[in-house]
């Protein structure tokens, strides 16, 4: 297999500085199978590039024996801006296969005279990476590159401008896109379905992101072998002119029994296709999950009592496969206590609260406010958190009301962190999951370590999110996913 996004090297905001560090990466692609990477130092886009380049080519011509081929990829800071046509001869007379950006590090933009000036200067002699952050970027990045060439390669498409991408990648043909932020539910099938199979690239964000649950996401998909190892080694072997491995495709993560505790019923807003909840616990078993527990999508993001209607007649209609929460809005506490006391004679297992999309932090008072009727009613509660202060905040509430469950969702908001796991240290009844798309690996690993594994849930954000991603996180963090289901039984008396 080819890895086309490795990134090695810490950054002062690392706490486990190790584990970002070369050989951290090394080790990382030698146990999932990786023969060739493309690296890039992370100097060369916090510090200054031509330090960043001599760190890259020292990396790839020291490769251990029997270890992954390492390929270097240069990088030019326009923001540095002195000297950089002398660099980038330099690195490109030093044998770099291609040359990857770092905008958002450095503060400057696609748009900008010294970005056109340097693709200019490149003049198509490599193919390069360019990550996509922003919805626009992917438009920016094709019109600026359009007589580049030579490929480029978008690194870092997420359903938050994977709709741009998709819209680029149809205008501008040497557009190609890679894996590592592709967790979306479905998002490999949506690629190649919709730009083709030849345009997407197997790429990791190894070491700081999980290479499992890129590999998972690809060996789940619904495609053929063939374009399978199109992904993982044909497209890049053919852009970057590598000679093409033999490689035995890679193990999926597997897993029986698990119980989800952070599912969704209802479409989103993202280019993720649309699922039935009666088709969700099919799907779901294709993953070992047996029971999912899910509050509604439109509940969260548009019509609560509307939204939790839907979640409930899911979960009734379901056979037990689907068990529902009610949504809770700090915005409306009457109509949320009355929204609770129906869905729970209606049979709803817990509450869902989502600090962010109703605008309310955590340690705001009409959340507090909402976390004690919460409590009061002994439902297990999953919060999507935001805000400052929001782990105390919670470990306030969950002490006052010892009896009562709190899961904190994504272990942090919208990723795990340290708050999240401190919050699991400092009350008996918090637990917390996982489930993201922008998992850092050596924080999701001390994550878990910290919380233990009576306190850890599995938590996909299924239709948002790919189960398959989601387990593969889990497994390359070191969670115990079978103890996750037994966990859910005790907190949920499932």
């Amino acid at each position: 297999m080819i890895d086309v996004n490795v990134l090695f090297g810490t950054f002062p905001r690392t706490a486990h500085p190790d584990e970002y560090a070369l050989e951290a990466a090394r080790a990382q692609l030698a146990s999932h199978g990786i023969t060739n990477a493309l690296v890039c130092a992370r100097s060369g886009a916090a510090f200054r590039h031509e330090v960043g380049n001599d760190d890259t080519f020292v990396a790839a011509s020291a490769d251990a024996a029997g270890g992954p081929r390492l390929l270097p990829v240069a990088t030019i800071n326009p923001a540095q801006n002195l000297g950089w046509r002398d660099e980038l001869r330099r690195a490109l007379a030093g044998g770099a296969v291609a040359l990857r950006l770092f905008p958002d590090q450095q503060g400057w933009e696609y748009d900008s005279e010294a970005f056109h000036q340097l693709v200019a200067a490149l003049d198509g002699r490599v193919p390069l990476l360019a990550p996509v952050t922003r919805f626009g970027d992917a438009s920016r990045i094709g019109a600026a590159t359009a007589r580049i060439g030579r490929p480029v390669v978008l690194l870092g498409g997420h359903y938050t401008q994977l709709g741009d991408c998709l819209a680029a990648l149809e205008r501008w043909p040497h557009l190609h896109l890679e894996t590592s932020r592709l967790g979306q539910f479905k998002g490999v099938e949506t690629v190649t379905r919709l730009a083709g199979a030849e345009r997407l690239l197997f790429g990791s964000g190894c070491p700081e992101k999980p290479i499992q649950a890129v590999l998972n996401a690809i060996m789940a998909a619904r495609i053929p072998e063939a374009t399978r190892r199109a992904i993982l080694a044909g497209n890049a072997a053919r852009l970057f002119g590598i000679a093409l491995p033999d490689f035995p495709l890679p193990a999926a993560t597997k897993a029986t029994g698990l119980i989800d505790v952070h599912g969704h019923v209802g479409p989103i807003r993202f280019p993720t296709p649309p699922i039935e909840p009666s088709a969700l616990p099919a799907l779901m078993a294709e993953h070992g999950v047996t029971t999912t527990l899910a509050s509604s999508i439109r509940a969260i993001m548009d019509d609560a009592p509307r939204g939790n209607a839907d979640a409930l007649e899911a979960a009734r209609a379901s056979n037990d496969a689907l068990h529902a929460y009610v949504v809770v809005n700090p915005n409306d506490l009457e109509g949320s206590c009355r929204a609770m006391d129906r869905a729970y004679a209606a049979g709803a297992v817990g509450a869902k609260l989502h600090c962010q999309w109703s605008g309310q932090p955590t340690a705001a008072p009409a959340t507090r406010a909402l976390l004690q009727e919460v409590a009061r009613r002994e439902r297990p509660l999953k919060v999507h958190n935001d805000g400052p202060g929001w782990g105390a905040a919670i470990v306030e509430a969950a002490r006052a009301y010892p009896r009562w469950k709190v899961i904190v969702a994504h272990g942090g908001p919208g990723t795990p962190d340290a708050e999240g796991a401190w919050t699991v240290e400092h009350a008996d009844n918090v637990y917390l999951e996982l489930a993201t798309t922008a998992p850092d690996l050596p924080v999701v690993r001390d994550v878990v370590r910290r919380v233990g594994p009576d306190r850890l849930l599995l938590g996909t954000d299924v239709p948002l999110i790919d189960p398959a991603y989601v387990l593969g996180m889990y497994a390359d963090a070191g969670a115990d996913l079978a103890r996750t289901a037994a966990v859910a039984r005790e907190v949920f008396g499932l």
